[in-house]
C-alpha cells in the first residue's frame, strides 16, 4: 500500500533549513519552508535569499585529513545542496572552500524554487499554446510598434508576470498575448524586446542592491563586460530574428519547447535530474 506523507514544515531558510528542504524534497516529500525574511529583516542579513551567509564566506578545509574535509566528502556523497552551491560559487581560497556569498545564495534559491516537473510542464504547455495561437490567432490590425495603442501595450505588459512561474518565457508570454490582441508577429516580437529593457533593468537594480556589499572591482568589471556583450549580441541578433519570425512564425520555437519539456520528463524519470 502506498503511504501518503503529510507536508513537512521547516522553520528557517538558512543553511540547515535549505539543506533539509532539499533532501526531503529529493525523497518525494512535500516541503514548506517558513522564512521570516523579507517580511522581517535582521542587522546581519542583507538580502531576502535563502541560505544567506552572514558571518564568513568560507566552509573551512576540504582536505580529507581533518574532520572538516571528511564531513564535506560525506555530504557530497549524499548529494548535499549546500556543497553543490559552494562548489558552483567557489573562489580562490587555498585548501579552504571559500565562496562568493551572493552567487552561493542565488544558486540555493534557484534550485529550491525550481521544480523540474513544473519547468517541464511549463515548457510543453507554452509550446502548445504557441502552436494554437499561430494557427488560430485573430487577424492583426497592428503591424508596427508605433501604432500599438497604449491600453493594449499595458495589457500585453502584464503578461510578463507569468514568467514568475519557472519554465515560462517572459518574451514568449508577451508575444502570445500580443498576437491574441491582434498584433502582427514581427511587431509583437519587437515590442517584447522593448518591454525587456525596463523589466530587466529593474531586476538588475534589485539584485545589485541585494549584493552591493559583496561587490568588488573585479565584479564591477565582470558586470561591465556583461553589459557590453549583451548589447553586441542584441545588435547582431534582433533584426535577423525579426525577419525570421516574419517569414516562418513561432512554430519552430514552439516545437523546441515541447521537445525540451519531454526531454526533461524523460531525464527526471531516468533519475538523471
Amino acid at each position: 500500500m502506498e503511504r501518503h506523507f503529510p507536508s513537512i514544515e521547516i522553520v528557517g531558510g538558512g543553511l540547515a533549513g535549505s539543506e533539509a528542504a532539499w533532501q526531503l524534497a529529493e525523497r518525494g516529500h512535500d516541503v514548506v519552508v517558513h522564512e521570516m525574511r523579507p517580511v522581517r529583516g535582521t542587522p546581519a542579513h542583507r538580502t531576502d535569499r535563502l541560505a544567506e551567509l552572514v558571518c564568513s564566506n568560507t566552509f573551512k578545509s576540504t582536505e580529507r585529513t581533518n574532520a572538516h574535509g571528511l564531513l564535506k566528502a560525506e555530504m557530497r556523497a549524499l548529494g548535499s545542496l549546500v556543497l553543490e552551491a559552494a562548489d558552483a560559487a567557489r573562489v580562490p581560497g587555498g585548501s579552504a572552500l571559500a565562496v562568493d556569498r551572493a552567487l552561493f545564495s542565488t544558486f540555493v534559491k534557484r534550485v529550491l524554487y525550481g521544480s523540474v516537473t513544473v519547468i517541464a510542464v511549463a515548457f510543453i504547455a507554452g509550446g502548445i499554446v504557441m502552436l494554437l495561437v499561430e494557427r488560430f490567432r485573430p487577424k492583426p490590425d497592428v503591424h508596427d510598434v508605433d501604432s500599438l495603442p497604449v491600453g493594449r501595450a499595458l495589457a500585453v505588459g502584464t503578461w510578463q508576470a507569468l514568467a514568475l512561474v519557472p519554465g515560462v518565457s517572459r518574451s514568449g508570454g508577451t508575444i502570445v498575448a500580443a498576437m491574441l490582441m491582434r498584433v502582427d508577429r514581427a511587431a509583437a516580437a519587437e515590442f517584447t524586446f522593448f518591454l525587456a529593457m525596463p523589466t530587466m533593468a529593474a531586476a538588475f537594480v534589485h539584485d545589485l542592491l541585494d549584493v552591493r556589499h559583496d561587490l568588488g572591482s573585479a565584479r564591477g568589471l565582470e558586470i561591465a563586460v556583461g553589459f557590453v556583450m549583451a548589447f553586441l549580441a542584441s545588435a547582431c541578433v534582433v533584426k535577423p530574428f525579426l525577419n525570421y519570425v516574419q517569414r516562418s512564425g513561432f512554430a519552430p520555437f514552439a516545437w523546441y519547447r515541447i521537445v525540451v519539456g519531454l526531454a526533461l520528463f524523460a531525464a527526471e524519470a531516468a533519475g538523471r535530474l
